[in-house]
């Protein structure tokens, strides 16, 4: 037969022992809360340290600059925010040679977009009209939607500048998906002003068109709109006004002053969002 009283000091020890596991796991466990607790307390107060830098460096400066920005806009007020013609209307009186800063401004948009040619310095002559909605070929065989969205031409200086303008709708397509819109109004303004110097323009606020620029077309976004004409705020009420869309059509989700929420994420989301696309 077993030793009963073996077995019984065996169990005893290993009770022990296994008492002495567990006070020493509660002890050790104890110290990394504490060590736990100290770090959160450490990272609580960097995290506070690095929301109010953001905040002072980056956000306040820019909101008290541009304090208008969180009044209500004509475009927000009627309802047509996302309104393509509502934007190319605001645009072609804005960048039109009648405005007395809508040369520069025009150019200021070229330049950011990286379209620095030589004749674009004739716009200061003043000579080019604009249209929104041009008329083209094609719309006369029944294509309602062969329409350029702005045109600017300069007949004595001889150039133009193409513009279609997208919100929510991408670039359409027809003939089997092979022959884009913007096919259409290439090859109509290259007969049209057969000569003349050209730029194609594919303006959006949806990203996705992106994958539609081809050939001599190029991509601007309504960011590059919003940072060409920030500096001009003061100079006209209708731009100041326009501004404002701009800026609920872009940032509709993010922060401004006074606001209880702020946080780190919101604040570097702002950062990423605006100010660093206005540079």
């Amino acid at each position: 037969m077993a030793d009963e009283e073996k077995y019984t000091k065996l169990i005893d020890e290993i009770k022990i022992l296994y008492t002495e596991h567990l006070n020493k796991q509660n002890i050790l466990r104890l110290d990394r809360e504490k060590k736990f607790s100290i770090f959160c307390n450490e990272l609580q107060d960097l995290y506070e340290q690095e929301k109010e830098k953001i905040y002072d460096v980056y956000v306040r400066p820019f909101v008290n600059q541009y304090s208008f920005l969180q009044e209500a806009s004509s475009l927000e007020v009627i309802g047509k925010l996302k309104y393509e013609t509502y934007h190319s209307l605001f645009l072609k009186y804005i960048w039109s040679c009648q405005n007395p800063f809508g040369a520069q401004i025009l150019k200021d948009f070229l330049i950011t977009i990286g379209q620095e040619k030589k004749w674009l310095n004739t716009l200061f002559c003043r000579n080019y009209e604009g249209c929104i909605e041009e008329r083209t070929k094609a719309l006369r065989k029944g294509n309602d939607k062969k329409r350029i969205d702005l045109l600017f031409v300069d007949k004595k200086n001889e150039w133009c500048i193409v513009i279609e303008n997208k919100i929510d709708s991408e670039v359409h397509y027809s003939g089997s998906q092979k022959r884009s819109q913007l096919d259409s109004y290439y090859s109509h303004c290259e007969k049209t002003y057969m000569g003349y110097n050209k730029l194609y323009i594919l303006l959006s606020y949806n990203n996705k068109n992106t994958s539609h620029v081809k050939g001599n077309w190029i991509y601007a976004d309504y960011y590059t709109v919003f940072k060409s004409l920030l500096k001009y705020h003061a100079k006209d009420d209708l731009i100041r006004d326009y501004l404002k869309s701009l800026f609920k059509l872009l940032f509709s989700n993010d922060i401004m002053l006074n606001n209880e929420y702020n946080t780190l994420y919101r604040g570097m989301q702002f950062y990423n969002n605006i100010i660093s696309n206005i540079k």
